[in-house]
C-alpha cells in the first residue's frame, strides 16, 4: 500500500492526549467509502504514514467543500414524546 489515500476532509476536532500525543478528527463525505476502507486497512496493519493537508476554503465560503451532507448537518435531540407513544401510556 504505497499509493496515497486522497479525499476532501474538514478538521473537526484536535485533542491533546494524556501521554502528550495529539488526536486529529476529520469529517468527509459519504462518497469516500473506498478511502475509509483503505484507512481501515492501514489501521488494521498498524501502519504509519505521512499526512499532507491542503486547505482549499472554509465551509462557509464554499458549498460544503464536497464533503456531503454530513459536513453541515447538526444533530437534533428529540426531547418531546408524541402523545400516546410512551410505552407506559
Amino acid at each position: 500500500m504505497s499509493e496515497p489515500i486522497c479525499f476532501p476532509a474538514q478538521v473537526v476536532k484536535i485533542q491533546t492526549l494524556v501521554d502528550g500525543g495529539i488526536r486529529i478528527t476529520l469529517d468527509t463525505g459519504e462518497g469516500n467509502i473506498l478511502q475509509a476502507a483503505q484507512l481501515m486497512e492501514v489501521k488494521r496493519a498498524q501502519a504509519y504514514g505521512d499526512v499532507e493537508f491542503t486547505p482549499r476554503a472554509t465551509v462557509k465560503q464554499t458549498e460544503n467543500n464536497g464533503l456531503g451532507k454530513g459536513s453541515e448537518r447538526k444533530s437534533e435531540w428529540k426531547t418531546k414524546e408524541e402523545a400516546g407513544t410512551h410505552p407506559n401510556s
